[in-house]
């Protein structure tokens, strides 16, 4: 008679629970940037932009060594080549011959 029932000291979870308080949150990591976005002047993107089509590194490898993303490199890439395009293909500017307005008055 001197024994004491056995205590139970496991909690059984159940997946089931509808009670708020006894379903456990999960915790929740937080990645935060070490530093803000970069701006970079045009000229650094052209050189960047330059050196991905040398044949020393694949564009992926140049934008390694230059933190970027490779999708921003060839975001870059398809700009400054589309303004070499566009520059070349559109036609030299034409002038009008400059008119006088006034009309003779007979």
């Amino acid at each position: 008679m001197d024994e004491l029932p056995p205590v139970i000291t496991a909690v059984a979870e159940d997946a089931l629970t509808t009670g708020r308080k006894s379903v456990r949150i999960p915790r929740v990591g937080v990645i935060t940037r070490g530093e803000r976005r970069r701006v970079w002047a045009l000229g650094q993107k052209r050189e960047i932009v330059a050196e991905s089509f040398g044949p020393d590194l694949t564009p992926a490898e140049v934008a390694r060594k230059h933190g970027i993303s490779s999708g921003l490199l060839y975001n870059w890439r398809r700009q400054i080549l589309g303004e070499r395009m566009a520059l070349a293909s559109r036609a030299p500017p034409s002038f009008t011959r400059w008119r006088s307005s006034r009309r003779r008055v007979i």
